[in-house]
């Protein structure tokens, strides 16, 4: 065993030991040992220490050139031209051979003349629907209607409902506005009479015209919830207009129909926002006797 150890190190002697690769070995640490001491002052005169840089201990290889010639850029030696003329079209412009006919004239004819359409005119005051005269005033002669066979009732109770509050604001300023206790008659004419003669009767009016020559619709007789909408007047008509039945003939005199201003609760079917207005109504209220110059 020790003569094989000893064979070992004499090979690995000879081939470490070689005295060229030594040589250079050497050589190499001495540039080395020479180089750092200088480049280890820098550092340390800035305080840092020589840091460690793979590269310097790694192996450096010569840059590598191609050993093929290098060739010149080739050139083409013809001329990229077309040789064939632009396309030009050899044939003529084309024009229809059948003739232009002018455009057609036709006889101008007259508007026919048809008569004129006998459906009645709705005025523009009103809305379609609203009648400027109701069916009411057909059987009477007088400017208001008691009884009305197309009187809206469901449409008024209906917009009461929806506008109640405003609605008995307005009625609240006519309510008080009722004559029914407000002029005394008596009831017998032993009692006392009047110079002309005449009826008086308590009515509530379901259409009557205006003071602007309209006819309007009246809310009357029209219950709502728990409340009843009346509007009551009184109207005194005259039964005639000649003398004053009680005056002496020396004195000139007729009977002479007064009148009074009434203010109604009216309803319009044309307001869609709010169809309610109070409205003035111009009513007969008493017969009156005129009397003339004295003579004998």
């Amino acid at each position: 065993m020790a003569v094989k150890y000893w064979i070992v190190m004499l090979l690995v002697g000879v081939v470490v030991g070689d005295p060229e690769a030594k040589a250079e070995a050497k050589a190499e640490s001495k540039a080395e040992a020479e180089a750092e001491p200088e480049a280890a002052l820098v550092l340390k005169s800035y305080g840092y220490t020589q840091a460690y840089h793979p590269s310097t201990y790694g192996p450096t290889y010569p840059s590598v050139t191609p050993g093929y010639p290098a060739y010149p850029a080739v050139t083409p030696g013809y001329a990229v031209t077309p040789v064939y003329p632009a396309v030009t079209p050899a044939y003529p412009a084309v024009t229809p051979a059948y003739p232009v006919y002018p455009s057609p004239k036709y006889p101008s004819h007259p508007a026919p003349a048809y008569p004129s359409p006998h459906y009645p005119i709705v005025d523009d005051y009103k809305c379609h629907g609203y009648e400027k005269v109701p069916k009411c005033t057909y059987n009477t002669t007088k400017p208001w209607c008691l009884y009305d066979l197309e009187y809206p009732e469901y449409e008024i109770i209906e917009a009461i409902h929806y506008h109640k509050e405003n609605v008995l604001s307005l009625y609240a300023d006519v309510a008080d506005l009722s004559t029914a206790n407000s002029v005394y008659r008596p009831r017998y004419l032993k009692e006392e009479t009047y110079l002309c003669p005449s009826d008086t009767s308590y009515v509530r009016p379901l259409r009557a015209v205006n003071t602007e020559g309209h006819w309007r619709i009246i809310v009357n007789n029209v219950k709502v919830d728990y409340e009843v909408f009346t509007q009551t007047t009184r109207i005194e008509e005259c039964l005639s207009y000649g003398p004053c039945p009680l005056v002496p003939h020396c004195h000139e005199s007729k009977c002479l129909q007064k009148f009074i201003y009434h203010r109604f609760l009216v309803y319009d079917p044309c307001d869609k926002y709010f169809p309610f207005s109070i409205e003035t109504f111009r009513l007969p209220s008493t017969c009156a006797c005129l009397l003339g110059a004295y003579f004998l």
